[in-house]
């Protein structure tokens, strides 16, 4: 299963996911990208949001529309 399946499974499960945990969970690196894959080839509309960690620094949530 190749990362770009891996996300997507994941992302169709309910789940979100920040690029610290795509490091930890699935050893992707390049998140941002995999998603810009996804979305154009158009079978899933993945979104991010900016949230704020307990440390006070901003990162992207990355998750189904």
């Amino acid at each position: 299963m190749n990362q770009k399946e891996v996300l997507k499974r994941h992302f169709q499960s309910g789940n979100s996911l920040t690029v610290l945990g795509a490091i930890q969970k699935f050893n992707i690196y390049a998140l941002s990208q995999r998603v810009g894959e996804l979305n154009r080839e158009g079978e899933i509309h993945v979104i991010s949001r900016m949230v704020s960690l307990p440390s006070g620094k901003r990162v992207a949530r990355y998750s189904l529309k």
